[in-house]
C-alpha cells in the first residue's frame, strides 16, 4: 500500500474517533491482530546460530491498545520514537521463554540490508489461534504495507448506527476498497462450530441411548414382576410392605446399573482426557463429575422401574394368588 492509502487509513482512524461510540480502532495484518505468516527471526551478534520460528503480525501504534493486549515488559509503539516505523519489535512471553532470554528489552534481531530490529516491549501471552494449538513466539513490528484488516472496539449500545457510521466513513475515505465487517466473537464462534457441533451430536445420541435404556429396564422389571407374582403374593400376604416390594423388584436392576457405571466410568474418564489433551489449556476432570453422573444413572434407572414396581406392590395379593 502506498503513502497515500496509508495516510487514508489514518484519516479513516481519525474520523472515527470522533464517534463517542466507537471507543478505539487500529490496523494490522490478521484478523485476530495476528496474521497466519511464519518466518524464522535471527538473533543478532550470534552468527546466525540463534533463531526461532515465530508468527509474524504487522501492527499500527494502536493495536495492543485496541486489543487490550497486557504488556509484561518495556513500552508500547510511540509516534514519539521514530525508530518505531521501522526498527521498533514487541514480541510475546513465549518467545521471551524459547529464547531464553532474561532481560529482553533492548535484544536485536537481524535484518538483511537494514538496521536490527530491537526489542522495545513484551505482552503477555494471550490465544489467537484455537485453543488445540499451542501460543506461539509472536514477532510484532509496525509495516503499513501489510495492513489488512481494520479492528474497530466499540460500545454496544446503538449497535445499528454505529455500523452505518462506519460503513458510510470507509465508503467516503476508502472507495476503491470494498466494506466488509464482521465481530470478533462471531469468528472464534465459528473457529469452535466443529467442537460445539459434535457436543450437540454427542448430546443427541445419549439422549436416545438413555431412552432406550429406560425403555429396556420397564420391560425388564414388567417381565421380573410377571414372573414373581406368586412370590411377591406371599410376601405381602405374610407382612411384607409396599417398600420392601420396591426394593426386591428393583435391587437387581440397581445393582447391574452401579455394575455398568464401575466398568464405564474409567473408560469415560480415559476418553474424556485424551479429547482433553487436544486443547493446550484445559480444566482439569474432578472425581466428582463422574459422582455426581453415577448418582443422575441410578436416578433414571430408580425413576424407570418404579412406576412398574410400584403397581406390583399395590396390587391385591389375593387376586394375584387366585390367578396364579
Amino acid at each position: 500500500r502506498g503513502e497515500e492509502e496509508s495516510n487514508s487509513i489514518e484519516q479513516l482512524k481519525s474520523t472515527l474517533a470522533e464517534n463517542p461510540q466507537i471507543i478505539s480502532a487500529a490496523a494490522s495484518s490478521g484478523q485476530t491482530g495476528v496474521s497466519g505468516n511464519q518466518s524464522t527471526r535471527t538473533v543478532a551478534g550470534t552468527n546466525g546460530e540463534v533463531s526461532l520460528m515465530m508468527r509474524i503480525s504487522y501492527v499500527d501504534f494502536d493495536l495492543i491498545n485496541t486489543m487490550e493486549m497486557v504488556l509484561v515488559d518495556g513500552r508500547n509503539f510511540s509516534r514519539e520514537f521514530a525508530t518505531d516505523t521501522s526498527q521498533a519489535v514487541i514480541i510475546n512471553e513465549t518467545a521471551v521463554r524459547e529464547l531464553g532470554w532474561e532481560n529482553p528489552i533492548g535484544m536485536q534481531f537481524e535484518r538483511e540490508d537494514a538496521e536490527p530490529m530491537t526489542v522495545i516491549g513484551v505482552v503477555k501471552d494471550f490465544q489467537y489461534n484455537k485453543m488445540t494449538r499451542k501460543i506461539e513466539p509472536l514477532f510484532m513490528n509496525i509495516d503499513p504495507e501489510r495492513y489488512n484488516y481494520l479492528m474497530i472496539r466499540v460500545r454496544p449500545e446503538n449497535i445499528t448506527q454505529t455500523l452505518d457510521f462506519i460503513e458510510q466513513t470507509w465508503t467516503n475515505l476508502l472507495p476503491g476498497h470494498p466494506y466488509e465487517y464482521g465481530f470478533m466473537d462471531e469468528y472464534f464462534e465459528r473457529m469452535y462450530r466443529a467442537e460445539q457441533n459434535m457436543g450437540r451430536l454427542f448430546g443427541g445420541f445419549s439422549t436416545l441411548a438413555i431412552l432406550v435404556a429406560c425403555l429396556g429396564l420397564v420391560g425388564l422389571v414388567t417381565f421380573t414382576a410377571e414372573q414373581r407374582t406368586k412370590e411377591i403374593g406371599i410376601r405381602k400376604i405374610l407382612g411384607a410392605t409396599v417398600p420392601n416390594v420396591i426394593w426386591l423388584l428393583s435391587k437387581e436392576f440397581l445393582l447391574l446399573v452401579t455394575i455398568a457405571l464401575a466398568v464405564s466410568a474409567p473408560i469415560a474418564g480415559w476418553l474424556m482426557r485424551r479429547w482433553l489433551e487436544n486443547f493446550v489449556e484445559h480444566a482439569g476432570l474432578n472425581g466428582w463429575i463422574f459422582l455426581l453422573a453415577g448418582v443422575i444413572a441410578l436416578a433414571i434407572a430408580l425413576l424407570s422401574v418404579s412406576f412398574q414396581a410400584i403397581r406390583t406392590a399395590l396390587a391385591n395379593p389375593v387376586k394375584t394368588l387366585r390367578y396364579e
